[in-house]
């Protein structure tokens, strides 16, 4: 899932990170396959940054910056 627009999330006490997201898309790693409905990302800013971080692209091709991968729960609103 490549996710383009997130707002309106916060972090708590205990590290528990969550926002909603309003634009995200459906890829296979190489290609966008499709819109995914609004939805909710949320994780642990410990494992966030640890076993569940994947990595960080190389380039800038995403909207101009670079992109972070990382392990996230998905909820459908």
């Amino acid at each position: 899932m490549a996710v383009l627009i997130a707002s309106g999330g916060d972090f708590t006490a205990e590290g528990v990170f969550g926002t909603p997201v309003q634009l995200a898309f459906l890829t296979d790693g190489e290609r966008l396959i499709g819109r995914l409905p609004e939805l909710t990302i949320s994780g642990d800013v410990y494992t966030m940054f640890g076993d569940d971080f994947i990595g960080r692209s190389e380039d800038k091709a995403f909207v101009g910056q670079k992109a972070l991968a990382i392990n996230l729960d998905v909820k459908y609103i």
